[in-house]
This record gives structure tokens, C-alpha cells and sequence, in this order.
């Protein structure tokens, strides 16, 4: 059963191995009531605006006091790392993001099966058998996190952006007119605002005081060993996104590693089959798929 957390009041849940069961085969009505779409129409504000006041006034000084800080190893560690996990279907990208310390899973794709063969984490929705149906939960997410007083977890995980960008074309269309030719499609206009929603709505979670992951697919290779690189709507959204994070991770199966001949593994160095991006010493290719080889490295700049 879910645990009762103190963090973000009643919202999350700690998904365990049971619950992970009785989200597979029961709730199948539940499931589907959720996907109906809410006649009420969205608040359509960007995430962080509400919270604005009360940021300039934590940002406010005393008098007397120097304006100016520090940014040190210390500082950088208290910040979080602030990671995009990417690579194929089933190569282990949830999980890798379950061996961050104490994450809380924004669950966008269903996906957290593998997160118990690491550890029991914090699921948002709280109820197993309901899903985020709505760009409206996601900014919901985001004030709970953003206001919460006496965090439960380290880390804030978003998977997967492809689905976080779903659910904001959806709120587009739903509440903005334009010419389409289809309902459901969409205009270079709602391209336009897809990009600036998106890259808002992750700006906001960055800012937030822990360790940020989001998670993405990658692109089909043209041809064996053409580059891929994550998958996303949209041809802006990418190369913005590749500015945005510190750390970005391709996460595949490695072939001739490990006892079985295979092994998961992280790679933070790009190389002429993918992308990826580190601002630490990272030295190997190719990482074990754990967190704690990425805390090695930021452990040695504080050396």
C-alpha cells in the first residue's frame, strides 16, 4: 500500500513492488475515466509566474549585507545536478534516474516498473492506478514542489519530455483557435508556442534547489552508426535544450561488457554516434549505469 509521505502534503506516494501489480492488472475503468478530457478550461500561465512575488522577496537582502555570493563546490553541489538521460526504448533510463538520491518521478509515461529493482521511490500522481492526463498537473506538480516546506526528496524527475511535449500540444489545441486543416494538427504557430512552453516550463523546474533529470528517446540512426540524439517535437526544442543542462547522458546497451556480455551503461563524452555533454572530468566513455560513478566525478573537483 502507499506509504503516507509529509511531502507535497497528499500528492505523492511512495510506489513499492505491490502497487507497481495492482497498477498492471486492475483499474482498467479508472484508467479510463482519467483520459477523458475536462470540460473546464485550463488556466493558461506559465509555470513559476504565481510564485513570482514571493521570489523577489526571498531574493530581497538586509541592509548591510554584501549582494554578492560565493560560488564555490559546495554552492555547485547544493544546486543539484541538472542531467537530460536520453537513448532507445528499455536501455535503462528510468532506472539510472532511480539511483539519484531520494527522487520524486513526475510519471508521464507509466514507466517506473523497473525504478523497484533499485529502490521504492516518490510517484507523482499519489494513486498508482491514475495517470497525468493534462499539461494543467504538470504546472500543479510544479507548485507543490515549488512551495513544499519539508521535502521528502533530493531529486525531481520529468519522464519523459516526448510526453510532457504531448501533453502541451494537447492544451494548445484545446485552447487556442487557429486555421488547421485537423483538429489535431498542428499550425507552425503551435509549433512556435510549443517550443516556448516547453522550454519555460523546464526552466522553472531547473531553478528549483535539487537534482533535476529529464528523461527522453532518442532519434532512429539513418543508417548503422549515424548520430542520434534525443527525440523531441518539434526541430527547436533540441538544440535549446542542449544549452539548458549541464549533463547529458546517452544511455544504451553495451555490447562485450559485463558477465552476460552486455551491460548498461551512461555515456557523458560525446562520441561520432551520439551526443552528450558534461561540465566534469568525466575521463571513461562509457559509465556503469549508477549515479554514484557521476558523484565521483563532482566529488573530485571538490578535491
Amino acid at each position: 500500500m502507499a506509504k503516507k509521505t509529509a511531502d507535497v502534503g497528499a500528492a505523492v506516494a511512495v510506489l513499492e513492488p505491490t502497487e507497481l501489480v495492482d497498477k498492471e492488472l486492475g483499474g482498467a475503468s479508472d484508467q479510463l475515466d482519467n483520459r477523458i478530457a475536462d470540460p473546464e478550461k485550463d488556466v493558461d500561465f506559465y509555470p513559476g509566474e504565481a510564485d513570482k512575488e514571493e521570489t523577489e522577496e526571498e531574493e530581497t537582502s538586509t541592509e548591510g549585507e554584501s549582494p554578492f555570493g560565493v560560488w564555490d563546490a559546495e554552492t555547485a553541489q547544493d544546486k543539484g545536478f541538472k542531467a537530460l538521460l536520453y537513448g532507445p526504448s528499455g536501455a535503462g533510463k528510468t532506472w539510472y534516474a532511480a539511483t539519484f538520491p531520494r527522487p520524486l518521478f513526475l510519471d508521464l509515461e507509466g514507466g517506473l516498473r523497473t525504478t523497484v529493482q533499485v529502490k521504492p521511490v516518490l510517484r507523482y500522481p499519489k494513486n498508482p492506478k491514475q495517470e497525468v492526463t493534462k499539461f494543467e498537473q504538470v504546472r500543479e506538480f510544479y507548485r507543490l514542489v515549488r512551495k513544499d516546506k519539508n521535502p521528502q526528496y533530493e531529486t525531481i524527475v520529468i519522464d519523459t519530455l516526448f510526453e510532457l511535449q504531448y501533453l502541451i500540444t494537447r492544451d494548445i489545441v484545446k485552447n487556442y483557435d487557429a486555421n488547421r486543416q485537423m483538429d489535431d494538427q498542428l499550425t507552425l504557430q503551435d509549433y512556435g508556442k510549443l517550443n516556448r512552453v516547453l522550454m519555460e516550463t523546464l526552466r522553472s523546474f531547473l531553478k528549483l534547489p535539487y537534482h533535476i533529470v529529464f528523461t527522453c528517446g532518442q532519434t532512429e540512426p539513418a543508417y548503422e552508426g549515424a548520430l542520434v540524439y534525443p527525440k523531441l517535437i518539434g526541430q527547436a526544442s533540441w538544440p535549446e535544450l542542449r544549452g539548458l543542462v549541464e549533463q547529458i547522458g546517452y544511455v544504451h546497451v553495451r555490447k562485450g561488457g559485463g558477465e552476460s556480455g552486455v551491460e548498461n551503461v551512461v555515456s557523458y563524452r560525446s562520441h561520432p554516434s551520439f551526443v552528450a555533454k558534461t561540465r566534469l572530468p568525466i575521463e571513461e566513455t562509457f559509465l556503469p549505469n549508477d549515479f554514484k560513478y557521476l558523484l565521483k566525478y563532482a566529488e573530485k573537483i571538490d578535491d
